[in-house]
Formats: structure tokens, C-alpha cells, sequence
């Protein structure tokens, strides 16, 4: 885990050195930093070897990068190609709203780099990093715990991966694919059959297999699987939830079915996943 503080800048990271498993889905650092003033950093090694992410979450900055100024407005994101990397910040409203960004540092495993092929950044002018940020702050938490939780930080490095691959592959989906796992992910309460899939995609069986298989490296109904179990892994993590509740919100009937098949993807149960009651005096 890494801390900074200095007087314009404020910074925590995790890193696959905390966490190696990081490195599998081809995440290497994942941070929250605070500006509030002009800031000058050093080129690094590292920045020749990693793509880079940044997601405003407050206020607003310019920084130079590949000798441009870009403009770096809350809820967007820019992803730097190889090489590319912010050496100077301006904060703009330094008293009264410092910048806050969320950044993340990605090798060449990080699969959804490959619809990219980016030599200047890319920019997504509109970025929910709400889900980015709260799975960053539960790295964080486990990172400062002195005992080890390696299914809890899986689950959670495995969620970050997938929202970064929503932030990624949304310009460059198929849009019919796009559509289709967002109204599955809304709704997977619902029995999909590969038909009812086939029919929200507007293609045939065989055409939606072979472009997600193409796009995802999994089948249909194996996606839809995928989807539940995240939701699963956020609902069970609110503690909002008892597991037979969350087993009928991802469209099982029968919880031991469904702790069935989460173990089974995930590697652990879904009591594992739930928060630990905190003790009272």
C-alpha cells in the first residue's frame, strides 16, 4: 500500500505488491489522489510500460500530456496510451474544490486494451466512477487489515476489473452486445434462455455466440452466469441482504442452487462474502 502527503497532493494507492493477484487481470496500481494546488511530477520508468486510466470524482484540472493541455472535468475519464503520462497538473478552484481523480495503472494483460491500439489518449466525456470508486475503497480496507482475506480481495479485484472493462469497451462494443448485457444486467432476476438473449441482440443463436465468445471469451449463457454472480458479490457485500433474498434477485430459486453454482465461480461461499458483525460492548 502506498501513501503520499505532500503540501499540494495527497494520494493512496494499492498495488499488485500488496496484492499480487492484481497482476492477473493485468491491474497494477489503483489509486485516489486530491490536488489542490499546481503540481509537477518526474517522468517514471514505469510510464513506458502501462496504460493509464483517470476518472475525475471532484472538481476540475488540466494536465499536460504528450505537450497538450487536457481539460479533465468531473465525471470523465481519460485513458493514456503506453508512454503517455500526466507530468504537470493545474488545479482549477484550489480553495474551494480540490481536484479529486481516480487513476488506475494497467499492463498489457488487461484484455480490454486490446480494442484499443490507442497512440493518443481517448477520451469518455461521461463516467459513473461510483463503482470504481467504492471497490477501490474496500482494496484499501483490506490492505490496512492485518489479517489476510484472499476471497474477500479476489472478489473485489475481479469486480474492479469488470468495471473497467464497462468504462472501456462501452465506445467500442458492438451496440447490440452493449445492449444486451446492460438489460441483462438490470435484470437478473430473469430465467434467460439463449433465445430470449438471441432476440434482445437482434441476431440469430449461432451470431450472438460467436461475437460473444469473440468479445468475452465466454458463451451466452455462461456471460448471463457471470453477470449474476457479480450482482451476487455487490448485493451480499451491503449486508443489506440475506443469501436467499440475493439468490432470487440473480434469478435462483433455491438458495442451495445458488450457493452452489457462486461457489463454483467464485471459489468461496456466499456466507464468506457477507460483513463481518461488528462486536458490541
Amino acid at each position: 500500500m502506498k501513501e503520499i502527503s505532500l503540501p499540494v497532493l495527497r494520494e493512496s494507492a494499492v498495488t499488485a505488491m500488496d496484492f499480487p493477484s492484481m497482476q492477473a487481470p493485468g491491474l497494477e496500481r489503483i489509486g485516489v489522489a486530491k490536488v489542490t494546488g499546481n503540481y509537477h511530477r518526474k517522468p517514471q520508468k514505469d510510464d513506458t510500460r502501462y496504460t493509464h486510466l483517470h476518472v475525475t470524482l471532484k472538481g476540475s484540472a488540466s494536465f499536460r500530456i504528450l505537450d497538450q493541455w487536457c481539460e479533465l472535468p468531473v465525471n470523465q475519464a481519460h485513458i493514456l496510451p503506453k508512454g503517455a503520462y500526466p507530468c504537470e497538473w493545474k488545479c482549477k478552484d484550489k480553495q474551494d474544490s480540490p481536484w479529486e481523480v481516480l487513476y488506475v495503472r494497467m499492463s498489457d494483460q488487461f484484455k480490454p486494451l486490446t480494442y484499443y491500439q490507442l497512440d493518443q489518449p481517448f477520451i469518455k466525456k461521461q463516467c459513473d466512477p461510483q463503482d470504481l470508486l467504492w471497490t477501490f475503497q474496500r482494496l484499501h480496507r483490506e490492505a490496512l487489515r492485518q489479517v489476510n482475506r484472499p476471497v474477500i480481495v479476489n472478489s473485489l479485484i475481479e469486480m474492479m476489473a469488470h468495471h473497467l472493462g464497462e468504462v472501456f469497451s462501452t465506445e467500442h462494443r458492438a451496440p447490440t452486445l452493449t445492449n444486451l448485457w446492460n438489460t441483462v444486467a438490470t435484470r437478473t432476476e430473469r430465467a434467460w434462455s439463449l433465445d430470449e438473449l438471441a432476440a434482445v441482440a437482434c441476431m440469430s443463436k449461432e451470431s450472438l455466440r460467436k461475437a460473444c465468445i469473440e468479445e468475452t471469451s465466454y458463451s451466452p449463457m455462461q456471460q448471463v452466469t457471470r453477470l449474476r454472480m457479480r450482482q451476487a458479490s455487490i448485493l451480499l457485500q451491503s449486508g443489506l441482504y440475506r443469501i436467499g433474498d440475493v439468490a432470487n434477485l440473480v434469478g435462483y430459486n433455491n438458495p442451495y442452487n445458488f450457493s452452489t453454482a457462486f461457489k463454483r465461480h467464485h471459489g468461496f461461499t456466499p456466507r464468506q462474502l457477507l460483513p463481518t458483525p461488528k462486536a458490541t460492548n
